[in-house]
């Protein structure tokens, strides 16, 4: 798990080697194992037919443009995810 968030806080971070002041900050990173299900009609009830690691990063980043407009900040968001290895 820790070499996944430290690799998603990388990818993150690497917008700041952009051009201007961009310089976003990672709100918050999470990252855990959810169940994936399916309701077929003809059973009427939930399936359960795996799990899969889901990693989310919430990014936060100040602007200033356009300037009619006062400083601002705004929210970025990544969903990666993928199957469980047995």
């Amino acid at each position: 798990m820790r070499g996944d968030e430290g690799f998603l806080l990388a990818l993150s971070y690497s917008t700041q080697r952009g051009y201007g002041r961009t310089h976003p900050f990672a709100g918050e990173i999470r990252t855990g194992y959810v169940s994936l299900e399916i309701v077929p009609e003809e059973l009427g009830f939930a399936v359960d037919i795996g799990e899969i690691l889901l990693t989310e990063c919430e990014m936060v980043n100040g602007f200033v443009d356009p300037e009619d407009r006062p400083p601002h900040f705004t929210r970025g968001y990544g969903l990666v995810f993928w199957p469980r290895r047995a």
